[in-house]
């Protein structure tokens, strides 16, 4: 979103998991940047919502996001300034969980088009490409055809405006975890991925394409 600004660039969607990057994000973007955005998520719209969501996914209300409670300035401007209020539109749906377990692969029929799915590695890091974002698209836009990645993968790389790249290595191991589930599927229609060489999810490209 920081990007987006500095470009000028208002998006169509905005997407999060974590409240804590959701605040991170206005506390040094003026909330009007996000007046014409519209929500595409989890039911998240307020605080209140947000534990409930947790809770359903997680089993604990605070799971993943004490940093984010126990951030005072946050959890202020989180409640001051609920999604529901902030975005143009919000559209959301709860995810059906599924595990990602080490010692089994998963059987589950998955079908992205008929039901959003969230995908787990246990009590380690997600790659927020394949584990989260990915099945959001392919829910919410069930016909398409053409899909343009950008900056994702690209652990060669530092963060943009900096900061810790520690959980890169993280990112790919979760990635190469999952990656055997993508191949599994067919995905109709054929779905033709721009997405840079030097990218750890490049095998995205022909994966998503039946290839």
């Amino acid at each position: 979103m920081f990007f987006l600004k500095d470009i000028s660039l208002s998006p169509d969607f905005h997407i999060f998991i974590d409240p804590q990057s959701y605040c991170h994000v206005l506390s040094e973007i003026n909330p009007d940047f996000l007046a014409d955005v519209n929500f595409l998520g989890y039911e998240m719209f307020n605080y209140e919502s947000i534990l409930n969501v947790n809770k359903k996914i997680n089993g604990n209300p605070k799971f993943g996001i004490n940093d984010f409670i126990k951030n005072k300035s946050y959890l202020s401007l989180y409640k001051t300034n609920p999604i529901i209020e902030t975005y143009k539109n919000c559209f959301a749906q709860n995810p059906t969980f599924i595990l990602n377990n080490e010692k089994s692969a998963i059987k589950q029929n998955i079908c992205f088009q008929d039901n959003l799915y969230r995908f787990t590695n246990g009590r380690g890091e997600i790659d927020k490409l394949t584990y989260f974002l990915l099945p959001m698209v392919f829910y919410w836009f069930k016909c398409i055809k053409n899909l343009d990645l950008k900056g994702f993968g690209l652990f060669n790389q530092q963060r943009y405006k900096g900061g810790d790249t520690s959980s890169y290595k993280k990112y790919k191991q979760a990635y190469d975890k999952i990656v055997y589930l993508y191949r599994s599927i067919e995905f109709p229609p054929k779905i033709h991925v721009s997405i840079d060489h030097d990218s750890h999810f490049h095998d995205l490209k022909k994966i998503l394409h039946n290839n």
